[in-house]
């Protein structure tokens, strides 16, 4: 397969949110802000962490805020995709779904990356205090 460059562009209107991400310092404070969550809030989300990045999907108002953090949405066209909100790839959203052979993924913006989705697990406190971001 030849590689191919994803640029992105403002996306008018947004997508709705169903997920947030953060990575380095935003990250280690979207993981102090979930800390402040009661256990009903962190229940009705499920998340992924690395060293470097911390991604949650959720309902929308179920998701928190921290400044910096970046939102992602479902396109129509590629349900299993994850996408930013604000942003549009320049590769047809349905072109990026049939391509990626994964379950669910993300993808993310500046660098393009894809995030596995398949790991997600529920949030909860007791991973959130061993989480180390930043």
């Amino acid at each position: 397969m030849t590689p191919f460059r994803i640029t992105w562009t403002a996306r008018e209107p947004p997508l709705a949110p169903c997920a947030a991400w953060a990575e380095g310092d935003v990250a280690a404070r979207l993981v102090a802000r979930l800390l402040g969550f009661d256990d009903d809030r962190l229940a009705a989300l499920e998340g992924v962490a690395t060293d470097r990045l911390v991604l949650v999907c959720g309902a929308r108002d179920a998701l928190p805020w921290v400044d910096g953090i970046q939102y992602l949405g479902r396109h129509p066209d590629a349900p299993r995709l994850l996408v930013p909100t604000r942003d549009a790839p320049s590769v047809s959203p349905a072109v990026l779904d049939a391509l990626i052979t994964i379950r669910t993924a993300a993808i993310l913006p500046r660098p393009s990356r894809i995030i596995r989705l398949d790991a997600l697990r529920p949030v909860s406190r007791s991973v959130l205090d061993k989480t180390r971001v930043g």
